[in-house]
């Protein structure tokens, strides 16, 4: 008389399967992950970048002189750096910011202003720009 005793264990082909599986589920969030952390650092630049172009249209509104400076020049391209240090960061990032005013035609006391801000990540030139028009200061 034969019994069929149940099997205790698994056989060395389900315990490799098992691992490959668990492998390539880890690997997979890993990937997930690192790439989450790639495109929050480039959101945070960007975010930074719209913060310094607001920074320079709030220059323009406010200093009279550097708005008339413009005017009469019939248009003018600023380009500053501006060094952001980060902890999070190896080293400090640099923003470049570039603008470009121009005196409206149909207005004379209001400008046109392209500002873009450009930096470097992971090898590549990243940009953001804004455009607008502001009155004269008061």
């Amino acid at each position: 008389m034969v019994f069929n005793r149940p099997r205790k264990g698994l056989s060395l082909i389900e315990v490799v399967v098992a691992v490959w599986i668990a492998a390539a589920v880890v690997i997979s969030l890993m990937v997930l992950f690192s790439g989450l952390l790639g495109n929050s650092k480039t959101a945070k630049n960007i975010a930074k970048a719209a913060t310094i172009a607001q920074q320079y249209i709030e220059k323009l509104k406010s200093d009279s002189a550097f708005f008339s400076g413009i005017i009469a020049s019939g248009g003018r391209t600023i380009k500053e750096v501006e060094v952001v240090s980060d902890p999070n960061y190896q080293g400090p990032i640099e923003f470049t910011v570039n603008i470009q005013a121009v005196p409206r035609t149909v207005n004379s006391s209001q400008i046109d202003v392209l500002i873009n801000v450009s930096w470097m990540e992971k090898g590549k030139q990243k940009q953001s720009r804004l455009e607008t028009f502001i009155p004269a200061p008061l």
